[in-house]
C-alpha cells in the first residue's frame, strides 16, 4: 500500500502550497490557471484510483466530479480550504476502502488453498504410493497463499491444479472413492475462484460491468474486427437529486436506472457502469440497431422513477443525454469513446440552447 500513502502524500502537498501571486484576478469567464489545474488533477486522481480499483473506485470519480465542476463554477484565486480538506478527506475514506477491499479477497483467497490443501493431505496420508507428490503440490498451494500480487496467484493455481489432477488421475486408477471426495473439493475451489473474478468484473452498486471489465471487452471487440456501435449516456441533473435527496436517494436511482437499463438490450450486447452517473454500452450491430436500442432506452428506461431517501419516499424525472456512435474499423478505444462522449455533450449542448429559445419565446 506504499503507492496509497503515496499518492495521498502528493494531494496534500498540491491541496496545501502556496498559490502565486497574480496583479490582475481571472476573468469570470474562465477560472486561475492553479484552480483550472487543481480541478485536472482531481480527474486524473480519480479516474486513475477508479481504474486500480473499479470496485471501490465510483464514489471517488463522482465525488471530484462534483469539487471540480464547484471549482469552475465558484471562480476564486486560490482552492478553497473547504475544498482541499474534503480531497483529503475523499482520499482517506477512498484508501481504507481499497484496503479492506484487497484484504477481504486475499483472505477468502487464502481460505479457498488451505481447504483444497486440506484435503489433498488427507487423502497423501491413506495413500502412501503417492503421499510425498501430493504433499509437494500442498506445500506449493500454501505458498501461493502467501503471494501479493492476483496475477501470479492465478498461474500458480492453474499450474498447481493441473499438476493435482495427473495426480489424483493415477489415484484413480486404485481408489475411486478417494478421488470423489477430493474431485469435489477442487470444483468447490474452482467455483469459488470463478465467483471472485467475476465480482472482480462488476460494479459494486449497479451489477453493471466496471469500468475496467468494460474496457477488456471493448477492445477484445475492436481486435475480432467485427461491426459493433457504441452508446454512451449520462444522467442529466444527478447531482440534484443527491443535494436534494441524500446519496441514499442518489443510489437508489443508480441501481433502478441500472435495472431497466439492462432489460434495453440483447445478451450479446454489453451495459456497463463508466463511473459515477456515466453508462456506456457496447451494442452488437451498426447504427441504425444502436439508434433503436437508444430509442427504447428514452421509451423505456427514462422517465419518471421512486426513490427511497432514507424514511420517505420521492419521486424524480430522470432525462439523459446520449452520444451513439459506430466504430468505423480503424479508431482504437480511447479514440471511439472519445468521439461519443463529443456526441454526447454537443448534443446536451443543443438541448439546452433549444430549452433558451423556448423561455425567450
Amino acid at each position: 500500500m506504499d503507492w496509497m500513502i503515496s499518492l495521498r502524500k502528493h494531494i496534500d502537498g498540491a491541496s496545501t502550497a502556496a498559490a502565486p501571486a497574480v496583479q490582475d484576478r481571472p476573468t469570470p469567464e474562465r477560472p486561475p490557471a492553479g484552480t483550472e489545474a487543481y480541478g485536472e488533477v482531481l480527474t486524473a486522481v480519480s479516474e486513475s484510483a477508479n481504474k486500480a480499483v473499479p470496485g471501490v473506485g465510483g464514489d471517488l470519480v463522482r465525488s471530484f466530479k462534483e469539487l471540480r465542476e464547484q471549482l469552475e463554477r465558484d471562480v476564486a484565486p486560490a482552492i478553497p480550504s473547504s475544498v482541499r480538506e474534503r480531497v483529503r478527506n475523499e482520499l482517506n475514506t477512498w484508501a481504507d476502502r481499497t484496503v479492506q477491499f484487497h484484504a477481504d479477497n486475499e483472505r477468502e483467497i487464502r481460505e479457498i488453498l488451505d481447504g483444497v490443501a486440506r484435503a489433498a493431505e488427507g487423502i497423501g496420508k491413506r495413500d502412501e504410493k503417492y503421499g510425498r507428490q501430493v504433499g509437494d503440490l500442498t506445500s506449493k498451494l500454501r505458498s501461493i497463499a502467501d503471494m501479493k500480487d492476483l496475477a501470479p496467484i492465478r498461474r500458480s493455481i492453474l499450474d498447481t491444479t493441473t499438476a493435482l489432477k495427473s495426480c489424483m488421475d493415477k489415484l484413480a486408477e486404485e481408489n475411486k472413492s478417494v478421488v470423489i471426495q477430493l474431485s469435489a473439493q477442487v470444483e468447490h475451489f474452482r467455483s469459488k475462484l470463478a465467483e471472485v473474478e467475476q465480482a472482480a468484473a462488476l460494479d459494486p452498486l449497479t451489477k453493471l460491468a466496471n469500468r475496467r471489465s468494460f474496457e477488456e471487452n471493448l477492445e477484445r471487440r475492436i481486435n475480432a474486427g467485427s461491426v459493433f456501435s457504441l452508446i454512451m449516456m449520462d444522467l442529466n441533473d444527478f447531482k440534484g437529486v443527491n443535494d436534494s435527496f441524500g446519496h441514499v436517494a442518489g443510489d437508489s436511482l443508480l441501481t433502478q436506472f441500472s435495472d431497466e437499463l439492462r432489460r434495453q438490450f440483447r445478451s450479446t450486447d454489453l451495459v456497463g457502469r463508466w463511473g459515477g452517473d456515466e453508462f456506456v454500452v457496447i451494442v452488437d450491430g451498426g447504427i441504425v440497431e444502436a439508434e433503436s436500442r437508444a430509442s427504447r432506452v428514452r421509451q423505456w428506461a427514462l422517465g419518471e422513477y421512486t426513490l427511497d431517501a432514507g424514511a420517505r419516499q420521492v419521486k424524480v424525472q430522470v432525462a439523459a443525454g446520449m452520444g451513439v456512435v459506430e466504430w468505423n474499423g480503424r479508431e482504437d478505444g480511447k479514440e471511439l469513446l472519445d468521439r461519443a462522449d463529443q456526441k454526447l455533450y454537443s448534443g446536451k449542448a443543443r438541448s439546452k440552447a433549444d430549452a433558451r429559445e423556448l423561455v425567450s419565446a
